[in-house]
């Protein structure tokens, strides 16, 4: 935690020395261009560094794939795939019903299809 805290202090402490740098310059002579260069290398680095041990610890996690399915399996959010198929208001209903039974699959058992056809599989969120 340490090395990060001192790599961010370090980036912006370079940020300020680069915006301040850039003030010397007059008619396209800067005399702190040799500063400017070196802060904004030395942050280049840093950022670098930074990234390819982040890429470390990114590859520790993965993704709960039950949960996720579950999350938008419970999703109102699915009823707008329905909206072009059997209408705006017949997709409202269906996330009415199933937000008031609070059962995502209410609504394929509300009645409200208009028969065997797309509708169903539009609601489902594992691919072909």
């Amino acid at each position: 935690m340490a090395k990060w805290l001192f790599r961010l202090r370090a980036i912006i402490g370079n940020d300020a020395a680069i915006a301040f740098g850039g003030t010397f310059g007059a008619f396209e002579l800067n005399t702190m261009l040799p500063v400017i260069a070196y802060n904004l290398l030395l942050s280049i680095e840093l950022l670098t560094s930074a990234a390819a041990s982040s890429l470390n610890v990114v590859s520790w996690f993965g993704a709960d794939v039950q949960n996720c399915e579950s999350n938008v399996e419970k999703s109102l959010a699915m009823c707008t795939a329905l909206a072009p198929v059997i209408g705006y208001d017949k997709a409202a209903r269906i996330a009415k019903i199933a937000y008031e039974s609070g059962e995502p699959s209410s609504g394929r058992r509300g009645g409200i299809w208009p028969g065997p056809g797309s509708a169903p599989t539009l609601l489902d969120s594992k691919p072909n």
